[in-house]
């Protein structure tokens, strides 16, 4: 391989603040070794081909496209130590976050999660059955249309005397429908095409492909692909195979989350290709099962809003709250019951512990979401309907993604003016996590990069008008990027790159304020979890072979282990998250939930 002239060098006297490409351009192999040693690696083979030809012998072509990506691994990693070392930021992440992680990763994916597949199969009819319904429905709503042509979609919409409709996209399709309530027939139909797309997605991404690719038949098990940095701007972890981070949350698919198993206490069997389940059912029969331990971090991106704010309405909310849970937890133990089955529907509890009975009372006032709501509406917690309470729970997650009034109004059914005034009084109710988000979104468009309280920095697009312009220009002037060219002028509805470029330059900043506003928090909550892995990881090490940790999605961990030893590993776990997450989250008490199952459940 020959280094291109020019090429190589640590890059370390890059200015910071001056947005590098290479933070921006991705941390692939190919790409680090284009920027640090201006060598272009051919990419001609992937790990496809093994499993494609799993018995064919590799070409020469193939064993040199290994022996490339080989030969320049140690001394890129010499290459980025030394840049990690010169930054005193990067260094701490590195050492303390990043660096003690890997051991969690490279250990406990590698021992695969058990998988149900007498449930598996069960989620696969009901989503087969259910596809087959809404596509007769569609049937009879549009008729001879292809559910799979959106342009057919669109033609069809445009036939019904709808004016210039842009696409038939699920997106835009829901705000379309919020301005049809008045032709029901049309939104009907639109809602029910709009419901089969997304049945069908979650049948092709998350139920099939299980079957076909992502169970290992051999172990009945499945062997999850962390991605340590899967979203590098901002620290997350990320799972591509199979992609458990994603699984859908609405009520009917939950169940997919319970095909997983907390798995055995002894190494599990290696049976021959064609074992059936039920086989497999029985030489596992007599294996000590483990459990799961679902502890999970509540509410902790609002808590962190609050405390990188210091928004005194939400800090106070958080404080008080905390302070009845105290009291509540106390009373229990002075009075030798059990916290957690006490609740507002426990009979006689009002006459036999009226003082518990009003904690509780004021505990369900202080919920976060109830007291937004009776801000909002200007009325006592105890007034507030579980409809008004699930609408002002909209925008609380909504305005820190830098969501407009058309995303809320998609969440909540609501017309477009009653979603922005949500959205308002939101922003009334907390000014300064407002002003905080602001000015994220400033820093992030005009600065062009934004700091996580760990030091972590995500930087944005940035490219003048005239950059653009010239960009733009050179696309048009090129004949082999017609394409390209008419896909742009198409999404800005122009042929003039000028205004193109204005109007790409307009895009690329509310995107930077977008992203910019949620980097801080995203950022606390990645590392908050990565430490926390990382220190439990020690402790269950120590305390039984069989403890290991297979599931950590966004802000919960899952560690599993013997039943005898649940109570300790749940405990250790809920001391490691506090631990964790105080170190980012400094000005409101954290809390931390916890759940013992023998499968993985919310």
């Amino acid at each position: 391989y020959q280094r291109t002239e020019g090429g190589g060098g640590d890059g370390g006297d890059e200015d910071e603040d001056d947005n590098p490409t290479e933070l921006m351009g991705g941390s692939s192999l190919e790409f680090l070794v284009q920027q640090h040693f201006g060598v272009q690696l051919d990419k001609p083979w992937q790990k496809r081909f093994l499993e494609l030809h799993p018995t064919s012998p590799l070409p020469n072509s193939a064993i040199r496209y290994a022996a490339g990506d080989v030969i320049f691994m140690l001394e890129l990693a010499d290459s980025l130590m030394q840049r990690i070392n010169e930054n005193a930021a990067t260094n701490q992440i590195w050492w303390t976050i990043e660096r003690p992680f890997m051991d969690v990763v490279s250990r406990d994916a590698t021992l695969g999660i058990s998988i149900d597949v007498d449930q598996l199969a069960k989620l696969e009819e009901t989503a087969y059955t259910e596809e087959a319904r809404l596509r007769t429905e569609l049937d009879r709503c549009m008729p001879g249309i292809n559910p799979n042509a959106p342009e057919q979609v669109r033609q069809w919409l445009l036939g019904q005397g709808l004016k210039d409709v842009q696409n038939a996209q699920g997106g835009y399709l829901k705000k379309l429908a919020t301005k049809l309530k008045r032709r029901p027939a049309i939104c009907h139909a639109i809602e029910t095409y709009i419901e089969l797309k997304k049945v069908t997605k979650i049948r092709s991404t998350y139920i099939d492909p299980w079957f076909t690719r992502y169970v290992n038949y051999n172990t009945y098990k499945i062997y999850c692909n962390w991605q340590q940095l899967g979203a590098a701007a901002t620290g997350r972890m990320s799972c591509k195979a199979p992609p458990v981070q994603t699984i859908p949350r609405d009520k009917a698919w939950k169940a997919l989350r319970s095909i997983m198993l907390a798995g055995f206490e002894q190494p599990t069997p290696y049976v021959q290709d064609g074992t059936s389940w039920q086989h497999y059912q029985e030489l596992i029969s007599g294996l000590t099962k483990l459990q799961m331990a679902i502890v999970d971090l509540s509410q902790f991106e609002v808590r962190s809003l609050a405390s990188q704010a210091q928004d005194p309405r939400m800090m106070g909310i958080f404080k008080d709250a905390a302070e009845v849970d105290a009291a509540i937890q106390q009373y229990c133990i002075d009075a030798t019951l059990e916290a957690k089955a006490v609740s507002l529907e426990t009979t006689e509890l009002e006459t036999q512990h009226p003082k518990l009975w009003k904690l509780l009372n004021r505990a369900s006032e202080l919920d976060f979401h109830r007291q937004t709501a009776s801000i909002i509406h200007g009325i006592h917690p105890s007034a507030v309907t579980e409809e008004q309470r699930g609408y002002a729970k909209v925008p609380t997650f909504a305005v820190p993604y830098g969501a407009n009034a058309w995303t809320v109004a998609d969440q909540t059914g609501l017309p477009f003016d009653a979603a922005q005034k949500l959205i308002d009084d939101w922003c009334r109710a907390y000014p300064a996590a407002k002003y905080f988000l602001d000015q994220l979104g400033l820093q992030a468009s005009h600065r062009g990069y934004t700091v996580a309280p760990s030091g972590r920095r995500r930087y944005y697009a940035r490219a003048t008008v005239g950059e653009l312009k010239a960009a733009y220009e050179a696309l048009r002037d090129n004949p082999n990027k017609a394409v390209q060219w008419d896909k742009a002028c198409k999404r800005w509805r122009n042929d003039n790159p000028a205004i193109i470029a204005h109007c790409a330059r307009k895009s690329i900043l509310a995107a930077a304020d977008r992203e910019g506003r949620n980097h801080p928090i995203q950022a606390s909550n990645a590392d908050t979890i990565k430490i926390a892995a990382s220190m439990l990881y020690r402790c269950l090490r120590a305390l039984h072979p069989s403890c290991h940790i297979p599931l950590m999605v966004h802000d919960e961990v899952t560690p599993v282990g013997p039943a005898s030893l649940m109570p300790d590993i749940a405990a250790i776990t809920r001391t490691c998250m506090i631990e964790a997450a105080e170190r980012f989250v400094t000005r409101v008490p954290i809390e931390v939930s916890c759940k013992i199952s023998p499968c993985w459940t919310k």
